[in-house]
């Protein structure tokens, strides 16, 4: 499972606000702020980590959880 960071982590990375994540998840603002803020069901977290990686972002699970952009053509 990703973490509340990783999520804010990878919005900001796609230069997306808020507004703009919950737009193309379909859900009201409030339910990426509760994600960011670790009060999300598991559903939710999953589809958002989804489109997430469908723009372009790779979670990292190391020793530190984080987040890139994916290496194009690779």
């Amino acid at each position: 499972m990703i973490t509340p960071m990783q999520i804010k982590a990878a919005r900001s990375l796609l230069g997306w606000s808020g507004a703009e994540f919950a737009k193309r998840l379909g859900v009201k603002q409030r339910h990426v702020t509760a994600a960011e803020n670790g009060r999300s069901q598991p559903a939710a977290i999953l589809r958002m980590k989804a489109l997430l990686q469908a723009g372009g972002i790779e979670f990292i699970d190391g020793g530190e959880p984080g987040v890139r952009m994916k290496a194009k053509g690779g």
